[in-house]
């Protein structure tokens, strides 16, 4: 949900004056109906690429969008919505959804909001300490199936562990995505 809440996958959306809303849908997908790529927001103007496109992950190399040719293949569950504006409830919507009209922009008072958002939540991600482990996502053939790990650099990132995943030394393995090295 963290990539699906970035302004450029869904929106900003006035709803009156200095009210925004932006509206995600959440789906099912038939199994089989669906391919990934890396997510584009990585690599782009929009995000700093030091900084972590979702808190629960130490890198950015591992989030993927889903690519669906038919919309016969996908089912609405859900809407989800969050507001934006000096008014909106803070303790529903967070602190920083009540500033996006006045949040500065370094470049551009005239920026739209959702890029002030965009800029705001790099900058406290970024303060807390969500910065991007510096290793490398690698691709390797073990047993005749392929996997990835992380191969970390810092000592601080040898003493973490990521979410159910194993640590061999300088090496993450994703078992809980299919991806384990067995072993």
């Amino acid at each position: 949900l963290w990539l699906a809440s970035y302004p450029a996958y869904s929106a900003f959306e006035r709803v009156g004056r200095g009210r925004w809303a932006q509206f995600v849908f959440e789906v099912r997908v038939r199994p089989g109906a669906m391919s990934t790529q890396p997510s584009t927001l990585r690599r782009s103007k929009h995000w700093d690429p030091l900084v972590r496109l979702d808190p629960r992950f130490p890198h950015n190399e591992i989030l993927y969008e889903w690519l669906i040719k038919s919309s016969g293949d996908v089912k609405v569950i859900g809407l989800l919505i969050r507001e934006f504006g000096a008014r909106v409830d803070p303790e529903l919507y967070g602190e920083m959804a009540t500033q996006v009209g006045s949040i500065s922009a370094a470049s551009s008072v005239c920026q739209p909001p959702q890029y002030r958002w965009t800029s705001a939540l790099r900058r406290v991600l970024r303060e807390a300490g969500y910065v991007v482990d510096q290793g490398e996502l690698i691709e390797l053939e073990r047993d005749s199936e392929r996997c990835l790990e992380w191969h970390v650099r810092g000592i601080a990132s040898k003493r973490s562990w990521y979410g159910q995943g194993h640590m061999r030394s300088r090496i993450w393995a994703f078992p809980s995505l299919g991806l384990d090295v067995g072993g």
